[in-house]
């Protein structure tokens, strides 16, 4: 190894003035030591007294509350118009969790083909409220709707309907069980544009139970009595799933079944798996006729099977499917049975961060199984479009082109949309759409033409308003042409306090 040295040579003469220089210097007084008035113990009352002092002064928690007024006309066979106020308040608090109220006030006018009356509804929520260290619970009070653990009632191809019901619902949940209960009218909400609830005839009752068991299973089971329905005899209901979820969460299998009291039933199996960037889906369902649960029917009366096929990249990602559903299972001779297929490929791909490109295309057909006379037909679709941004904003053009086969007959379809985002300003949104859709060869033929605004501004200080106007132009072949214009409105004032 070589050590290297830089060494300054100089003369006698030089080296005495260098000591005479350096002599003469006059010493500076020593530095005063720098302390950081931030880290003083004597001085952060200080500087944090302001701080605490507004933390003092306000509530615990956050506060937000919204007042929006909406105003609906629309012009068709017929004038319509409604009026209504919607308040919106939300809670947080230390001791009874949050807090939240929706209620709503509208009054509409008559028209010549309906006649809109004073309404509205109103729910009370309140989230996760301790019960103790290991449990909590969440409540609802008025118009809500009938809930199930999502293990039970919800799958990629089926799901158990829910009710609406007038009413109070509570779920409590723990580290490993959740319970469920709910009791109210059953009801509907008003036909109009600001919705209102109305009580029909009927009550509900509900009490589920799920819990984890041994690690990766789940199981579950919910119990619906209802009495009193226009709409469905009294009866029980029961459904179970039992699941397994893989430890790395990359598999779960679920099997379901639903039994009524009338000696009705239902299963379906479901699998979703992962495999590197790809997911699978698939599972095989039988629901008999006349299958019960709440007061509306699962969808009943078929069997068959499906299965899905997904892929996300950073920048691209495809779907595939195909199902098969078979109507009439039990080949009853007063009603139709059906074959549908159905398959489909869709694929997107950013190109840039401001361009995007995607295609779909997909076949459905339907084919008799029995002796009664039902509609044969196939529909070939193809769409794609493409989306940019400008400097004025982004645009989307959208095209589309259908076959469709009706017994016999062959008919065309093409369509055309253009949707608008534009930059006007930071507080002022716009968006416009334009649309042609044209059939032809059919004798439902038909062309809408379709031209719509969309704008929203936030005036400052809490007070917002957005707008929404369309027009149509539809001719069709059995019909001849019409036009319809829909526009609303809406205001709203709000104030979030932390």
């Amino acid at each position: 190894m070589r050590l290297e040295c830089l060494c300054l040579r100089t003369t006698p003469a030089a080296a005495l003035l260098m000591l005479v220089l350096w002599a003469s210097t006059p010493v500076s007084e020593a530095a005063e030591v720098y302390h950081d008035r931030l880290i003083d113990p004597d001085t952060v009352s200080e500087f944090a007294a302001e701080a605490w002092d507004l933390e003092d002064a306000e509530p615990e928690g956050r506060r937000f509350y919204s007042v929006e007024y909406q105003h609906y006309r629309q012009d068709y066979y017929d004038n319509s118009n409604e009026n209504g106020v919607m308040l919106q308040w939300r809670r947080e608090t230390l001791d009874y969790g949050d807090l939240s109220l929706v209620a709503s006030v509208r009054n509409g006018g008559e028209s010549d083909m309906v006649r809109h009356s004073t309404g509205g509804q109103f729910t009370l929520r309140q989230r996760g409220f301790a019960l103790d260290e290991s449990r909590s619970m969440d409540n609802t009070a008025g118009v809500l709707r009938s809930a199930t653990d999502s293990m039970i009632s919800s799958s990629f191809r089926l799901n158990l309907p829910s009710s609406l019901l007038g009413g109070v619902y509570s779920h409590i949940s723990g580290m490993h069980d959740d319970i469920y209960l709910g009791a109210g009218r059953l009801g509907r909400l008003d036909p109009t544009q600001i919705q209102g609830f109305e009580d029909t005839e009927g009550d509900l009752f509900s009490l589920g139970y799920s819990r984890s068991l041994t690690q990766g299973w789940r199981a579950g089971t919910h119990l619906v009595h209802v009495t009193g329905s226009a709409d469905v005899m009294d009866h029980q209901s029961l459904a179970s799933a039992l699941q397994y979820q893989s430890p790395d969460q990359r598999q779960r299998y679920v099997g379901h079944v639903l039994l009524d009291s009338e000696g009705n039933n239902g299963m379906w199996l479901d699998g979703d798996s992962r495999a590197g960037n790809w997911r699978y889906r698939y599972g095989l369902f039988r629901m008999e006729p006349e299958l019960l649960w709440t007061d509306t029917s699962p969808t009943d009366d078929q069997q068959g099977g499906y299965v899905r096929t997904e892929m996300a990249r950073l920048r691209f990602n495809m779907s595939a499917g195909l199902d098969l559903t078979q109507t009439n299972i039990d080949d009853r001779e007063d009603r139709a049975g059906i074959d549908l297929y159905n398959a489909f490929v869709n694929g997107n791909w950013r190109h840039t961060s401001r361009t995007s490109l995607g295609s779909s295309m997909s076949v459905r057909a339907s084919e008799p199984r029995n002796g009664i006379r039902v509609e044969k037909s196939r529909d070939y679709l193809l769409s794609g479009y493409v989306s940019h941004g400008f400097s004025i904003g982004t645009s989307c053009l959208q095209l589309t082109t259908s076959r469709l086969e009706r017994d016999g007959e062959n008919g065309h379809g093409i369509g055309i949309i253009w949707d608008q985002e534009w930059n006007i300003a930071r507080n002022l949104s716009l968006a416009s759409t334009l649309s042609h859709d044209r059939e032809s060869g059919l004798a439902d033929a038909e062309q809408i033409s379709t031209a719509a605004l969309l704008v929203r501004h936030e005036a400052g200080a809490g007070f917002s308003w957005n707008g929404d106007v369309s027009y149509s132009i539809i001719d069709k072949d059995n019909l001849g042409t019409h036009s319809n214009m829909f526009a609303s409105g809406y205001l709203s004032k709000g104030e979030g306090i932390l």
